[in-house]
């Protein structure tokens, strides 16, 4: 009888086991993979609970929200692409008005979207640049499921330089990527080739060990039963191992200028990563500056004026403005 038993629970064992490891995969769907759509809509649902819940602070909250250029008075144009496995993006293009400009091509970090680099499109706009903003692949207006920064996004940015490049006037090129997306940035860099600088916000070095200090907050103790999980995901999507990864051994291929902004206060993204990346950069002209009393999501606001006159006159001072050829006429 005991016996009996004893096989009885051993086999329930096994079957709650094998149960377990079937459903956590479904169970390992975490922002990473799926960000929050932060689109219109959103934003105006936050905005309706902050009335409700601070009605007190709503007038002066409500002043600082923006959905398009327009609300900054930007004229801007809306622009979509097919990727290459039938998903549209959608961004918007904003002319400087100056035929001779140089462009930014805008890349938001993970769970963000185009319209929280509105302020960003504004200053540099301002600053005599085109810029293009596209909501990344699952993030935004966008389509597609799911995220990574490996191959299909630099895919992605393939089809947004097309349709930047195929602009007339644009011009030479930068791109702009922050936090996860600077690692998309270098990879366009590196297997496209065609921007002709970089601005690399709060990069990471390693995605392994991002990866895992992303399971550790997220799931806490538990990590140790989900980080396998989503590291397989992860790799699936990437088409290549995670530990394989690594920006400075990306950067040490690339001969593009190269600008890395750090922010000195930051738990994402270590400023020591910043620095790795720019040592082990190539390129000839290169630079790096370090935003003390930030972090990635107030970098903005900490560096003020110094921070984007800074990423101007890199641009601009390794892109010089395209000549305007004319014809030499003879003075009467």
């Amino acid at each position: 009888m005991n016996r009996s038993r004893f096989f009885f629970s051993f086999a329930a064992v096994l079957v709650l086991t094998a149960v377990f490891i079937f459903i956590v995969p479904s169970l390992v769907t975490p922002d990473l993979l799926h960000p929050q759509r932060i689109d219109s809509s959103y934003i105006e649902f936050q905005r309706q609970q902050i009335f409700i819940s601070q009605p007190e602070n709503f007038p002066s909250i409500d002043s600082t929200i923006f959905f398009n250029p327009a609300d900054l008075g930007m004229e801007y144009g809306d622009i979509k692409v097919l990727t290459a496995d039938n998903q549209v993006l959608r961004g918007w293009y904003i002319s400087s008005g100056d035929t001779n400009a140089n462009s930014i091509l805008v890349l938001h970090d993970w769970n963000e979207s185009k319209i929280l680099k509105l302020n960003f499109a504004k200053q540099m706009h301002d600053r005599g640049f085109n810029i293009m903003l596209f909501d990344l692949r699952a993030h935004g207006n966008s389509g597609g499921n799911n995220f990574s920064p490996g191959i299909l996004s630099v895919s992605d940015v393939k089809v947004m330089l097309d349709t930047l490049l195929a602009i007339p006037f644009s011009n030479h090129v930068a791109i702009f990527g922050s936090g996860l997306s600077s690692g998309i940035a270098l990879q366009s860099a590196l297997y496209d080739g065609r921007a002709d600088a970089l601005v690399l916000q709060c990069p990471f070095n390693s995605y392994s060990e991002w990866v895992k200090k992303y399971s550790r907050r997220k799931w806490g103790a538990g990590s140790f039963i989900f980080h396998p999980v989503l590291q397989r995901k992860m790799e699936d999507l990437m088409l290549m191992p995670l530990k394989d990864f690594n920006l400075a051994e990306i950067g040490s291929y690339v001969k593009t200028p190269m600008l890395m902004i750090a922010a000195g206060e930051d738990d994402w993204y270590n400023s020591i990563d910043s620095y790795a990346i720019y040592d082990s950069s190539t390129a000839e002209k290169k630079d790096l500056i370090l935003v003390k009393k930030a972090t990635h999501e107030n970098i903005e606001i900490e560096g003020g004026e110094y921070y984007f006159n800074t990423i101007g006159a890199f641009i601009n001072g390794v892109l010089p403005k395209r000549v305007i050829k004319t014809r030499n006429k003879k003075m009467t």
